[in-house]
């Protein structure tokens, strides 16, 4: 007798086409995923195991935990389509007996909160393996939203509580990702970012463009709470009157017959105050990045004659600082390590940059002011990513010799390629990776070195993720220590030092170079 799938976790209202609740935690299968299970055990032929089932997740935000569950429904991954859920707290019975319904197919759970202490006990020893991927955004965002659709009470002290426990929550779950997405990046890019997601996953992307585009069409939830399938929150507070009471009936006549559909609107309550925006930036309760308009507002005023009577600032950087949201939020950011944000260090950090730009000519830097020879002697080139989807750019120490090229026109070949990223990815950070392989003391030149450190530390704010040495030879060791001298102490914690085997801890296989001990193609 052919065996059945276990109904026990299905939504009962979800099966009779109603709306079940806001909060429901049972499972809500579209056909389109009960087709794909269908496929998944008939092209196996296997007597499924629940020991063998592999769990993603928890992810927060609806498009992340999209992206997860189509990823398993259009890739043909081997571990199956997924069940998904929406758990608001995640205790150890709950993947249990989740993971014995699933059949040895992977759970996705979307969650906002911190789950009891015991929640993955023994997963791994069982054989269920487990990612947790989380997203960020600008938390005033997420309280405007919240306000906008009705789902919290515009009261100060019930914000300040709930943004505290979403900091909480973030900050247990970010602990242990595997990969953070921001909230900007997966708007913009989206099919970058699920390609990345794949590949932090373990599985194919060549799907991609269509799950962005997918998840970009599916539907909101109702005004009564979020999609039972998609988990997406409603764009507005409305009450459908023929929705109210779980019968969809009348909706689906109206809808055939083109009508407008009956409804109780619920007007959002009114954003944050400027007041309100003020209050939660200065709240100690967490570390807070002002908003990009804020502190460009602040910057046009503080710098106000130098930014009118350009001569000291470039007018096509200032433009892009006060036209591209990421690229100013790079300069907000940088080096904003305390638990508030430092004004005055920013400003300086804008000041600087704007300045050294202006003197050095960088926003018109461009490829055709080097000789061909810069490109193919492969000594400074970008290649690949880290496991964080960090652009890698290689720097082939043994290519230099010390008194052979023209330093300036080097440390102007590297600035290029800084800003050639912050042009095509502004936002997104880069990995240095220093290869020492078979390097000697003629080609280590000082010089260029510390003009790599000192541009990240100072004109290029925002752009540097950390430093891979790879292969630092014996006779340099005490090289390097000198360098990291000329380092503040969080940058110095951003070197890593890595040989072939530990450098996979920060770049996956297919990433390195076959002379790296990867499986990717040496050339370009």
């Amino acid at each position: 007798m052919e065996e059945e799938f276990p109904k026990l976790f299905d939504c009962p209202d979800f099966l009779k086409g109603k709306y079940c609740h806001a909060l429901c935690n049972y499972r809500h299968q579209t056909e389109e995923e009960k087709r794909a299970i269908e496929k998944y055990r008939d092209s196996f032929q296997l007597k499924l195991s629940p020991k063998k089932s592999n769990r993603f997740g928890p992810v927060r935000t609806s498009w992340l935990f999209n992206a997860v569950r189509l990823l398993l429904v259009h890739q043909d991954s081997p571990f199956g389509p997924a069940d998904s859920y929406r758990l608001n707290h995640i205790t150890k019975n709950d993947l249990e007996t989740r993971l014995i319904e699933a059949c040895g197919r992977p759970l996705v759970i979307r969650t906002m909160r911190i789950p009891d202490s015991n929640w993955a006990q023994d997963l791994d020893q069982s054989g269920h393996g487990y990612m947790v991927f989380v997203s960020h955004r600008d938390l005033r965002d997420v309280i405007d939203d919240c306000l906008a659709i009705g789902w919290m009470k515009h009261d100060i002290g019930v914000i300040l509580s709930r943004l505290k426990a979403y900091m909480t929550a973030f900050d247990y779950w970010r602990s242990n990702a595997k990969g953070d997405f921001r909230y900007e990046s997966t708007h913009h890019e989206p099919v970058e970012q699920i390609k990345h997601l794949a590949r932090l996953m373990g599985i194919e992307s060549t799907h991609a463009e269509h799950i962005a585009r997918e998840i970009n069409s599916l539907r909101p939830g109702q005004a009564i709470g979020p999609d039972q399938v998609t988990k997406m929150w409603p764009a507005q507070r409305v009450i459908e009157a023929s929705l109210a009471d779980g019968d969809d009936k009348d909706d689906k006549q109206t809808d055939n017959e083109h009508e407008p559909r009956k409804a109780v609107v619920v007007p959002g309550q009114a954003k944050l105050t400027e007041n309100e925006r003020r209050k939660i930036r200065d709240v100690h309760m967490f570390r807070f990045i002002p908003k990009v308009e804020e502190f460009r507002k602040t910057t046009n005023e503080h710098f106000s004659k130098e930014i009118s009577d350009d001569k000291q600032f470039d007018t096509n950087d200032i433009k892009r600082f006060n036209e591209n949201d990421d690229y100013a939020l790079m300069i907000i950011q940088h080096g904003q390590t305390a638990k508030t944000f430092d004004e005055p260090k920013a400003l300086r950090c804008f000041h600087d940059t704007m300045i050294w730009r202006k003197q050095n000519n960088i926003y018109d830097v461009s490829l055709d002011q080097f000789p061909a020879t810069y490109l193919e002697r492969r000594a400074i080139y970008y290649k690949n990513h880290d496991i964080n989807n960090h652009r890698l750019l290689h720097y082939v120490v043994r290519t230099f010799n010390k008194g052979e090229l023209d330093n300036e026109m080097v440390k102007r070949f590297m600035a290029y390629n800084f800003e050639e990223h912050i042009r095509t990815y502004p936002g997104q950070r880069i990995v240095i990776l220093f290869d020492m392989t078979d390097t000697g003391l003629r080609h280590l030149d000082y010089d260029l070195v510390k003009f790599v450190i000192s541009a990240l530390l100072y004109y290029f704010p925002g752009l540097l993720s950390y430093f891979l040495v790879y292969k630092l030879p014996f006779i340099l060791q005490a090289a390097w220590k000198l360098i990291k001298t000329w380092m503040p102490t969080e940058t110095q914690n951003a070197v890593k030092f890595v040989d072939e085997k530990t450098i996979t801890q920060y770049v996956a296989l297919d990433q390195l170079s076959k002379a790296m001990g990867g499986t990717s193609s040496d050339e370009s």
